[in-house]
Formats: structure tokens, C-alpha cells, sequence
């Protein structure tokens, strides 16, 4: 009979568990049992693109339809709950979701004096808030958006100044703004042109774009100062203009036409982000090679470029600008760990407000090895103040014997902090992931797929 494998050398099936039964902490297999050969992995649908493409159906005068996209996660389950109260009807298939707005049957808004529990999903709740002022007038005379504690907890008072601009009601008991909100219905939007400086999100600017096809009038976003992840916002611009949307597009401004998509059919994109983790795994692995599908050479998403991020920390290249690309960011960070040297990342200073602080969670979890990183400030491409690190590996590298003392990395409540983290079990044993869970909120497979890099 074959003894029980050790707590610090845990079975690959462990991994394949259902997410709800996984263990917490959960210990990651050994690295003497990598797979070999050649791995072929489709990640979920884009979470960026499925989220604007429900809006945008939402939004359509027709049926609508989306192949491929992200349905089982938390954040997507959030929204298509959330667009079914405003009386969206969404039918849904394994990997299609066929979408028919109000408007597509017949209707003239949104049903109006919903709550929308958008629980911890960001996207969500900032694109619904925008939105939800094209629902009738019921009673509460208002759209209600709330969400959990730590969505609470996020910045919302810039979207909230951008809504009222364009003739937007918005009522919160918090100062600054923030959830629960209160949206009442929007007659006519008083202007045509907003005026929009650095934001603490993109999710802001690209909630108004989305808005703009449904408005009486035409609306045009002014940059006063470059705006924030350009990447998502042009993500945003590219796709209404696939879709069908009447768009203009200059380096200070971005124009919508006051014109309702038609109905479209939408193959959306695999997660970019989700691929950076196999990418970077792909040179942590001996003996094996990772083949990514899904993620088209011409693909919208901006995490699409980590390949050459990934390359030039590879040739030793001493600072990256992860500024289009910062919720890959950890994952650069978990690969360079176990660089010949110091490596200095760049263009960070939204992941303060994401899930959690990723700068401080990012340095607080690789320190635990003995890599020191160092937080500082920096002058953006741009011109505007921004965030970066220097992940410096300890004298000797990171100690990946047997003998390596057990350690737990906190994730944060943090999907990203525990798949990238994930990596760092690819060359030292005995790492454990703290509420492995947490990775449903946009990858709930996402263990059963790191599994594939081990042996069974």
C-alpha cells in the first residue's frame, strides 16, 4: 500500500477538487512533479470584454448574442443577475448567452426601482451604475447599487462627478460617494462634452462611453490629462466600434454617436489576463511547454502584450512598464522572484484600488521568501505621478530545497494575488495558498488547469 502523501508534498488531484472542497491553506504539489511535453490551455472568457459586451447587448435595439464568454464566475454571475432585474432577458448556455434588452422587447427603459446587489464585482457595478439611469420611474423612484464590504470600500466619486455632469441624479449617504448609490431616472443629459482628468479607474470612462449609445444627445469625453490605463479605455472604444458604434477617436477625446447598437453576434476573447500565468509558467517549467489558445494576435485586451513583458525580464532588462498592463503586473512580479537580479516594474499606481492593495499585498507576500522589493514613487510616461517597485531576489536566490521552511502566502480575498503567487510552487516546494477560493471571482477553474503543469 502507497503511504499518504505528506502535508508539504500534497497529491496533484488535490487541485482537482471542487473549489468549494478545496483545503485552506491549500499546499501546492512538489516541483519534482512538473509535467513534461507540450500543455495546450484555453483560459475562460475575458471577464473586460464579456462585461462591456452584456452592457452593450443591454443596451442594443435587438437580440443579441455572445459565444465564449465568462459565465461561471463570480463577477459574471454578478452582472448577468444584475441586468436580469433590470429586465434584460438572458438565456444561457454552456458557452453562448443569447441577450434581448428592453428595448429588443419592445420596452422604452430598464425596470426601474431595483436593488442591484453587485456583490464584489468592480466591472460591474461601476458599468451598472452608469446605466441604471435609463430605468423608469417605479417605486423607490430610484436604482439602487450596493455590493459586499470590500466593494464598498472602492472609489466611486469620480464616476459619480462624471454622471452628474452629463445631468445624472445621484444621491449616497457616504462623502466621498460610494456604494450603496442611488440612480434616479435621466430625462436628457445636460451636456455634450465631459471634461475628464486623471481617474483613479478606466472602468469610469468606459462606463460613460458605454452609456453614450443610449443618451438623447451625442457625447464626447475630453481628456484634460492622459487618462488612466489607456489600454482598457481603447479596449472599450474598439469594441463599440466592432459592434457597430459611430466612434471618433483623437489622443485628447473620444466621441459616441446617440445611436443604439443593432443587434450583433460576439466570439469573445480568452482572458489575457488569465493566460499571464500559464505564459509565465511556461519558463518556469523544465521539461514541459504551454501552448495558450483563445487570445487572437489582434486582440483588444491589453494583457495581451505580457509576452514582451515577459521577454524582457528574460534578457535581463532592469525596468518594465506594466502601465497597459497592470493587473499582470504580480504575475511579473512572482517570475522575477527568481531573476539573476533586481528587476524594477513600473506604471502601478492603480492596483491601489483594486480587490485589495496589490503594491503592499505583492510586497508583503514575496518578502516572505526573502526577496526585498521596494515601493517608490515616479513620474508616469505621461507626466503624472505613478507607483513602482524593484523586486531585488535574495543573495544566492530564493532557497528552493527540501528543506525550505513551509510558507503561507495570504491572497487577500485577491483572485489575482492567488494565482499569481501560484507560480512561485513551480520551483520551491512546500507553498500553501491561502483561501484558494478566491480565485472564482474570473478563473473558477483555474486550479483544475494548474494542475495540468504536474504529473498525475
Amino acid at each position: 500500500m502507497t503511504d499518504p502523501p505528506t502535508p508539504h508534498t500534497p497529491a496533484v488531484s488535490t487541485l482537482q477538487l471542487p473549489i468549494q472542497k478545496l483545503p485552506d491553506p491549500l499546499p501546492l504539489p512538489h516541483h519534482t512533479q512538473l509535467a513534461s511535453g507540450t500543455i495546450t490551455l484555453r483560459p475562460p472568457g475575458s471577464k473586460s470584454l464579456t462585461n462591456r459586451a452584456l452592457i452593450l447587448a443591454a443596451l442594443a435595439d435587438s437580440e443579441c448574442t455572445l459565444t465564449n464568454p465568462l459565465t461561471q464566475a463570480d463577477d459574471a454571475r454578478a452582472m448577468i443577475a444584475c441586468l436580469r432585474q433590470l429586465g434584460v432577458e438572458i438565456d444561457q448556455r454552456p458557452d453562448r448567452l443569447t441577450i434581448r434588452s428592453p428595448w429588443a422587447l419592445g420596452k422604452t427603459a430598464f425596470v426601474g426601482g431595483q436593488t442591484l446587489d453587485c456583490r464584489s464585482a468592480g466591472t460591474a457595478s461601476r458599468f451598472l451604475t452608469a446605466i441604471a439611469c435609463l430605468a423608469d420611474a417605479r417605486t423607490p423612484p430610484h436604482t439602487t447599487i450596493t455590493g459586499s464590504d470590500q466593494l464598498k470600500a472602492r472609489p466611486f466619486d469620480e464616476l459619480v462627478g462624471l454622471l452628474r455632469t452629463i445631468g445624472v441624479r445621484i444621491e449616497t449617504a457616504q462623502d466621498p460617494p460610494a456604494l450603496p448609490l442611488f440612480i434616479a431616472p435621466l430625462a436628457q443629459n445636460s451636456a455634450e462634452t465631459v471634461h475628464v482628468p486623471r481617474t483613479a479607474s478606466s472602468q469610469f470612462v468606459s462606463a460613460v462611453l458605454m452609456l453614450g449609445t443610449r443618451l438623447p444627445r451625442a457625447l464626447t469625453i475630453h481628456f484634460t490629462e492622459p487618462p488612466t490605463s489607456r489600454a482598457y479605455v481603447h479596449m472599450t472604444s474598439a469594441l463599440l466600434q466592432l459592434l457597430g458604434s459611430t466612434i471618433n477617436v483623437t489622443p485628447n477625446e473620444i466621441s459616441v454617436a446617440a445611436e443604439p447598437l443593432a443587434g450583433f453576434n460576439y466570439d469573445v476573447e480568452a482572458d489575457a489576463s488569465g493566460a499571464t500565468y500559464f505564459l509565465a509558467a511556461d519558463h518556469l517549467l523544465p521539461n514541459a511547454s504551454i501552448e495558450m489558445l483563445g487570445v487572437p494576435a489582434d486582440s483588444l485586451q491589453g494583457d495581451a502584450n505580457f509576452p514582451d513583458a515577459l521577454a524582457k525580464a528574460i534578457a535581463g532588462n532592469a525596468t518594465i512598464d506594466m502601465t497597459d498592463m497592470p493587473d499582470a503586473a504580480m504575475t511579473l512580479g512572482a517570475f522575477v522572484a527568481f531573476a539573476d537580479g533586481p528587476t524594477t516594474i513600473t506604471g502601478l499606481r492603480t492596483l491601489r484600488d483594486k480587490e485589495c492593495d496589490r503594491i503592499a499585498a505583492t510586497k508583503n507576500e514575496l518578502e516572505k521568501l526573502g526577496v526585498r522589493v521596494e515601493v517608490f514613487e515616479h513620474e508616469s510616461r505621461e507626466g503624472a505621478p505613478d507607483e513602482g517597485m524593484t523586486i531585488t531576489p535574495p543573495e544566492g536566490g530564493i532557497d528552493c530545497s527540501d528543506s525550505a521552511p513551509p510558507v503561507e502566502f495570504e491572497t487577500y480575498d485577491d483572485h489575482r494575488m492567488a494565482m499569481s503567487l501560484a507560480l512561485i510552487a513551480l520551483r520551491r516546494p512546500n507553498i500553501l495558498i491561502r483561501d484558494p477560493g478566491c480565485v472564482a471571482k474570473t478563473y473558477p477553474s483555474f486550479w483544475r488547469d494548474f494542475a495540468r503543469l504536474y504529473t498525475p
